[in-house]
């Protein structure tokens, strides 16, 4: 039950926006009823959750962190008035995104097992690329939520291409995935591809790592020699791709802003290191630097960085523990890498989310309402057994 529930909340934005576009575009829609709204859907996913989660051994964590939560966001209520509107749903998107996901995974010990149902949704997730494919072309628009929403099923296909047979239905599966977000996705895709590639990389054998990298110089230096050519093919086929433009332009690497954002909120960190400005407390900086202090958009003004955002929040106090929960993912991944040999598939489910949530949390999203950060506390508390990390710590 804890598998299948924590399965579908982790795809529930990807289901969710499929029902959408299934009911717009009048393919399930019924008696002209308009849509369940995700809040109710979400609200019945917490009651579930907490019920499975109280009545296991780890009701007392989930009951410790969740007031710990609570205490955190009243002081911030009184610190920051305006954000009493938004409490409900500050409470919904943490309970539902990221302590009930943590506290599920807190009840699986078959890594198989859930890594067999999360395959499950691939299907879907292929289902969903095409919908948005087509309802893409309709609007012509760039939207980043598919990126994200096709994280796990994408990062699934990805991972077991190297560590499992490579066949052709998930080279294919991988390839629509990624064709249609070059067209109408983020960047985000690619990066969290690529750190789930390097973490791949690095948990290679050595003689192993060095073919690798000679292979990519190759690849590397043969696109480097059509790049024109390739530019040229892609904007002629791809007009409307924001990713194309970016390619074209060669503002690839261009942060949208975000410079600006992180620069803002680290002057005024600066200004007062100690201070503990509360939860949320970046979302007016960052509404008031955007001149959306007094609208309803405050909600996705976050700092678009976890470290930042953190630092901003708490003050300087809060980097010892950053750095402490830093070298235990690096003493987790050496641990599953060069250890654990025969746990194939818990080491699939870490590089997945771990690299979802690395880059996620990095250049999107906000760790209080990201499943992302849910899933990164989850599979490190999965993975996390005190003999192998002293065994590893002694190596080290």
């Amino acid at each position: 039950m804890c598998i299948h529930m924590l399965a579908l909340m982790l795809n529930f934005p990807m289901l969710y926006e499929l029902y959408i576009i299934l009911y717009e575009n009048e393919i399930c829609k019924v008696n002209s009823f308009p849509p369940i709204s995700s809040v109710y859907i979400n609200i019945f996913f917490v009651c579930i959750s907490v019920i499975l989660i109280i009545k296991s051994k780890h009701s007392l964590w989930f009951i410790k962190w969740g007031a710990i939560y609570g205490v955190l966001l009243l002081i911030s209520c009184f610190m920051h008035k305006e954000l009493l509107r938004y409490v409900p749903r500050a409470i919904i998107y943490f309970l539902c995104c990221v302590l009930c996901i943590a506290g599920l995974f807190r009840q699986i010990s078959n890594a198989s097992e859930l890594l067999h149902t999360l395959e499950k949704y691939i299907p879907v997730s292929l289902v969903y690329a095409v919908f948005k494919y087509i309802y893409f072309d309709k609007l012509e628009i760039y939207d980043m939520g598919y990126t994200y929403h096709i994280a796990i099923p994408l990062l699934v296909i990805l991972v077991k291409l190297f560590y499992e047979k490579k066949t052709f239905l998930r080279i294919l599966s991988l390839g629509i995935l990624i064709l249609v977000n070059f067209k109408y996705g983020s960047r985000g895709c690619y990066v969290y591809c690529f750190v789930a590639i390097l973490l791949i990389y690095f948990s290679l054998p050595l003689k192993e790592r060095l073919l690798t990298f000679l292979m990519t110089l190759i690849i590397i230096f043969g696109i480097n020699l059509v790049w024109n050519a390739l530019i040229g093919f892609l904007v002629l086929k791809f007009p409307d791709s924001r990713n194309v433009r970016l390619l074209a332009s060669g503002l690839i690497f261009y942060s949208a802003g975000r410079e600006n954002i992180y620069y803002s909120l680290i002057k005024e960190f600066m200004n007062n290191p100690l201070h503990f400005r509360g939860i949320f407390s970046d979302r007016f900086l960052v509404a008031r630097y955007y001149g959306k202090l007094n609208t309803d958009d405050i909600w996705g003004c976050y700092a678009h960085n976890i470290f930042i955002e953190m630092i901003y929040q708490y003050g300087i106090i809060v980097v010892p523990f950053i750095i402490g929960y830093i070298k235990k993912i690096v003493i987790i991944y050496r641990h599953m890498c060069y250890e654990i040999v025969e746990d194939k598939d818990k080491r699939i489910l870490f590089i997945i989310f771990v690299s979802f949530a690395l880059a996620q949390l990095s250049i999107s999203s906000s760790y209080l309402i990201a499943s992302s950060f849910g899933g990164l506390v989850g599979v490190i508390y999965m993975c996390n057994t005190k003999s192998s990390i002293k065994k590893t710590t002694i190596k080290s």
